[in-house]
């Protein structure tokens, strides 16, 4: 145990070696503080990008839902309908089988 001090000690006592440690150290929690607010502000920016991605596509939906509500619309579609020149049927027959069996495999 005394030898364990006795190295520390005289680790602590050369200040050169102190302080290159002491600076290293410093610059390693620099750098490492540095790269973590670089990561920290690419991914606000990359949230900022999809944020805007979103609403741009929750707009797109909306206009096409307006465009399908238009569509659906009873006047449209008479309107495609005077254009197909259909018409309205007058007469209508249905057929009805002559017995109710069906096929078996």
């Amino acid at each position: 145990m005394s030898d364990t001090k006795a190295k520390i000690s005289s680790l602590l006592s050369n200040r050169k070696l102190l302080n290159v440690v002491v600076i290293s150290l410093i610059m390693a929690f620099g750098v490492l503080y540095i790269v973590q607010v670089n990561s920290s502000a690419s991914r606000g920016l990359a949230l900022r990008d999809m944020q805007a991605k979103n609403q741009a596509l929750h707009i797109a939906y909306q206009s096409t839902e307006a465009k399908i509500d238009e569509l659906r619309s009873l006047d449209s579609v008479m309107q495609r309908e005077q254009l197909l020149g259909l018409t309205k049927a007058t007469k209508v027959s249905y057929i009805t089988k002559a017995n109710n069996t069906v096929a078996l495999r």
